[in-house]
């Protein structure tokens, strides 16, 4: 089922504001900063999919790890009836929430901040979550099993669960070193998973006990073995 084209906020439209910030990261170097913007356009093409399918549209959302809100800003635009929520464990500095806050009131999104650890238990009620997605999120947690714990505890029974991890393959790691030493960018090549989780092998077991697996693919290329690939995208529900 094709989505018709979407009108997406990507760096160019935003990216005097984020700068403004400071904010430096692998995201802003050329080939990584287009395969960000572009995943996370394909993932919001997902979502309409998955809302075309179920004939429904996803009204409460929760922005797990919602960095500046890349996800909320272009979502909430394509949905305006949504209401928005954006739990990060970092406290934003002043100047940052109050950018957030004008960012989304421009654009009319009802989009809250909640400061808060996705491994505790939060002031949500129970099924509070049509959607609940966390982008390149879980693998910096201690533990994950808490995370996917509580992430289960507030998503509807017939919600939505999406979540994206990276796959660490030795062939992106070569790729960033080379790239790092050529283009003399300087690159974080520390393995992402830092807590109790070592890989993304470890991972997809524990997601797969804990949720029912409707669909997951490798990203860029889902055709390819994961080795030439750097995220996989799971979409989940509650196993019932």
């Amino acid at each position: 089922m094709k989505v018709k084209s979407i009108e997406f906020l990507n760096y160019k439209n935003i990216n005097k504001y984020i700068h403004s910030f400071g904010r430096e990261s692998a995201y802003d170097t050329p080939l990584f900063k287009i395969l960000f913007w572009r995943r996370l356009k394909y993932f919001i093409k997902v979502i309409l999919k998955l809302q075309n399918l179920c004939k429904t549209e996803f009204r409460k959302v929760l922005d797990i790890g919602f960095n500046l809100g890349h996800f909320s800003l272009n979502y909430g635009t394509i949905n305006p009836k949504a209401e928005l929520y954006g739990l990060d464990i970092k406290y934003k500095e002043k100047y940052e929430r109050r950018f957030i806050i004008q960012l989304f009131k421009k654009f009319s999104i009802n989009f809250n901040i909640v400061i808060q650890d996705i491994q505790e238990k939060s002031f949500f009620q129970d099924e509070f979550f049509d959607l609940i997605v966390a982008f390149d999120v879980l693998e910096h947690v201690k533990s994950p099993k808490l995370a996917l714990d509580e992430i289960k505890r507030i998503l509807k029974n017939d919600g939505i669960l999406l979540i994206s991890v990276p796959i660490e393959s030795k062939l992106l790691r070569f790729f960033k070193i080379f790239y790092k030493k050529t283009v003399k960018q300087d690159l974080n090549l520390e393995n992402h998973w830092q807590g109790e989780i070592p890989s993304f092998k470890e991972f997809d077991k524990l997601v797969k006990k804990e949720f029912r697996l409707i669909y997951n693919q490798y990203y860029p290329f889902k055709n390819f073995p994961s080795i030439f690939s750097y995220d996989i995208l799971y979409i989940l529900s509650k196993n019932q």
